[in-house]
C-alpha cells in the first residue's frame, strides 16, 4: 500500500475514484431521503448501459450484432421509463455515471482491490470526520452516539479481517 501512496499518478487516480464513489453514495442518500427511490432504481437500470458506453469509448471494446441489439432494446426500455417519469431523471443519470466512472477508474488502476479500497477510505476519512465535527458544532451534539461511532469505525477492519479468512 505504501508503494501505491508514493505513486503520484496512481494517487490521483485513486482520488478521482474516491470522488466518484463518494458522489454516488451522496446522490443515493439524497435520492432516498427526498423520496426519489424510483429515480435511484432507474439509475441502476441505466448504469449497465453507461458501463457499455464507457467500455466502447475508453477500453475499445467491440460489440457483436446481438449485443448491440440487446443494448438497443435496453436503451428503449430505459427511455420509456424516463418518458413515463416525465422529465430528465437527473438523479438517475448522476447515479449511473458516477458509478460507471468509478468502475472505469478501478478497471484502469493497476492496484489490488483491498489496497485501493483502503486508500480510498483514507482519502475519504478526513472529509467524513470534518462533516461529523461540523455537524456536532452546529447542533451541539453529534448525529450519532459515541458507541455507534465506535462501532462504525470498527466495522471496516472487522469486515476486512472476516473476509480475509
Amino acid at each position: 500500500m505504501w508503494r501505491e501512496l508514493r505513486n503520484r499518478k496512481l494517487l490521483v487516480m485513486l482520488t478521482l475514484s474516491t470522488l466518484f464513489i463518494a458522489a454516488n453514495w451522496l446522490t443515493f442518500i439524497y435520492a432516498v431521503t427526498t423520496g426519489q427511490v424510483l429515480q435511484a432504481s432507474l439509475g441502476y437500470f441505466i448504469n449497465p448501459l453507461v458501463n457499455v458506453l464507457l467500455g466502447v469509448l475508453f477500453l475499445h471494446e467491440r460489440l457483436r450484432p446481438r449485443q448491440t441489439l440487446s443494448i438497443g432494446l435496453a436503451l428503449v426500455g430505459v427511455l420509456m421509463l424516463t418518458a413515463i417519469a416525465g422529465g430528465v431523471p437527473w438523479v438517475a443519470l448522476a447515479l449511473a455515471f458516477t458509478f460507471a466512472l468509478y468502475a472505469l477508474m478501478r478497471k484502469l488502476m493497476p492496484v489490488d482491490g483491498l489496497v485501493s479500497l483502503t486508500v480510498e477510505t483514507l482519502i475519504m476519512a478526513p472529509l467524513a470526520l470534518a462533516y461529523l465535527g461540523y455537524h456536532a458544532a452546529a447542533t451541539g451534539h453529534g448525529p450519532l452516539g459515541l458507541r455507534t461511532v465506535g462501532l462504525l469505525i470498527l466495522s471496516g477492519p472487522i469486515r476486512v479481517e472476516s473476509s480475509a479468512r
